[in-house]
């Protein structure tokens, strides 16, 4: 119950009595007065120590769904509940006690509704100055708290969204993708638990991310076939906001037991087809509130988005794997047909020729000079044999890649083409690493060959530069010529000699540009990620 203490102070007249105490200039605008305070959309009540009201303009005797002249005389308790009249009791008692002016937030109830009143109560004076009563202006701000509320929910989506567009960014793998947007979704929505499945080809959903949820209660539904309840609402395409009681759940699984309640179900699509579909829960919600459903249905679309990048750069992976693991059958096949060569040809030419050596050094004076200039001919042939088998040998697969690294090779395939075709070549290398891994170092080797092999049959030029730098985890290697050039979009599907560098460039996560017009030579800029050799692995090694 209140305290009605008494008023040591007695109450002046309040304000809807001291019209009749003025006249003249006085009354003219005490009735203005009113009339401001009467039109006011703002609550005003005046009310002494003991909790009597002594007066209310318009607006707040509606609010409390009374008439005015009704409400005057009444006391607090009388007209509000029991716990809401004793903190407005306090307020005024307070402001009366102290003559300070008093600002409050507080929550009442006003014609059975919940509202959150905005509050300014100020001391009124008698003409001796004591304070006799306590003046209340007040406003209901629940609409404009709901409004902020939503502002500050939306902000926060927006933050979430923002925040988790960038961990998806860096994310490889589609299961952490996931459980980092039901991570944000259970916490920007304030549910608790929940679940997402990937559609598998037969049309079911495939469980791939949950949270907050029992391994009992989810071994039942971690593979769901096409045709349970779950899988054709997600094929149908519509969300699902209910309780869990009102949701068909296969045989045995009892959600009451989980705990769980309020359920939303939210399908997943891209281009129109169903992709996944995300599950929500709360054990203390009985449903789903508005705010919730907007955010669930923005994270949904992140996570459709995700979903369908992650696979396509898992199918590039793939891609890239099975064309790497192909360069290495061809690269190994190149390797072998070399040391056959070496082992079936190269060897027996060298037999052949010190046997030959040693037979004409015999012969000499001892037989017709036609007869020895024939043999000398003869062991000249073996020689262009050894040669070409040699050259042979090092176009497939170069020992000095293997033994010394790319740039050696390099060295020995730029002092060839010197030595070949007379052509001014100028290379110059600026590297940091020892030795590159050995899938990179061959993809290095074969963009350089191949720059350089066109730049000496088909450019014409007498001047040749090759560069290979390092730039910290990054490589850049140029070819550049002063000849013809040609139109690279004339260029026939057959050759694959610049589409070899592009895909090599590609499948090591670089980029190749190759830029050439007619009479204005060719440049070919190749950039790619340094790859170390590993310290236990085989310099010889293909494969990683």
């Amino acid at each position: 119950m209140l305290n009605e203490g008494r008023n040591p102070n007695p109450s002046p007249p309040a304000i809807g009595e001291t019209q009749d105490l003025a006249d003249g200039a006085t009354a003219e605008c005490l009735a203005r007065y009113r009339a401001l305070v009467e039109s006011s959309p703002d609550m005003i009540y005046e009310v002494d120590f003991d909790g009597q009201v002594l007066f209310v303009n318009a607006s707040a005797a509606a609010a409390i769904g009374f008439d005015a002249k009704s409400v005057v005389g009444k006391r607090l308790r009388e007209i509000f509940p029991e716990v809401h009249a004793t903190g407005m009791l306090q307020s005024v008692r307070r402001v009366i006690e102290t003559g300070k002016v008093l600002i409050t937030e507080r929550a009442t109830i006003m014609r059975g509704q919940a509202i959150l009143i905005s509050a300014v109560v100020v001391p009124v004076r008698s003409a001796d100055g004591e304070v006799h009563s306590a003046l209340g202006i007040s406003r209901d701000i629940s609409e404009h708290h709901r409004l902020e509320e939503a502002l500050r929910r939306s902000e926060e989506l927006l933050r979430a969204e923002r925040d988790l567009a960038l961990r998806l960014a860096d994310v490889s793998s589609l299961n952490d993708a996931l459980d980092a947007c039901l991570e944000v979704a259970i916490r920007v929505t304030q549910m608790d638990s929940g679940a997402i499945g990937l559609v598998n080809e037969e049309g079911g959903l495939d469980v791939a991310a949950y949270r907050g949820l029992s391994e009992e209660f989810m071994r039942p539904l971690i593979h769901l076939d096409g045709s349970s309840a779950t899988a054709r609402g997600i094929a149908a395409g519509r969300p699902i906001y209910t309780h869990l009681d009102h949701m068909q759940l296969p045989p045995g699984l009892d959600g009451r037991k989980e705990g769980l309640r309020a359920f939303a179900m939210l399908p997943i699509a891209q281009e129109g087809r169903p992709v996944a579909g995300m599950a929500l829960c709360s054990r203390t919600l009985d449903e789903v509130p508005a705010f919730a459903r907007d955010a669930i249905e923005a994270i949904a679309a992140q996570i459709g988005t995700a979903i369908v990048r992650i696979r396509a750069q898992e199918e590039l992976r793939r891609q890239r794997q099975a064309l790497r693991q192909l360069l290495d059958t061809y690269e190994k096949h190149r390797q072998l047909v070399s040391y056959e060569i070496h082992d079936g040809v190269a060897q027996p030419l060298t037999a052949a020729m010190m046997g030959f050596e040693v037979v004409l050094a015999k012969l000499r004076g001892n037989v017709p000079a036609d007869t020895y200039s024939n043999c000398e001919n003869a062991l000249g042939l073996l020689r262009i044999s050894m040669a070409e088998a040699r050259q042979l040998m090092s176009g497939l697969r170069p020992a000095v890649l293997d033994d010394f690294g790319v740039v050696a090779a390099v060295d020995h395939l730029v002092s060839d083409g010197r030595t070949r075709t007379g052509v001014t070549i100028d290379w110059s290398h600026q590297v940091q690493f020892r030795r590159l891994a050995p899938p990179l170092e061959t993809a290095l080797y074969r963009i350089l060959q191949e720059g350089l092999t066109n730049a000496l049959r088909h450019s014409q030029s007498d001047h040749v530069r090759m560069r290979l730098a390092q730039d910290g985890d990054w490589l850049t290697l140029q070819v550049e010529d002063q000849g013809i050039g040609f139109r690279p979009e004339d260029v026939p599907p057959d050759r694959f000699g610049l589409q070899g560098i592009r895909e090599r460039a590609r499948l090591f996560g670089g980029q190749a540009m190759i830029h050439s017009e007619l009479g204005q030579g060719t440049r070919i800029v190749v950039v790619l990620p340094v790859v170390e050799m590993e310290e236990d692995q085989p310099a010889g090694a293909l494969s990683e």
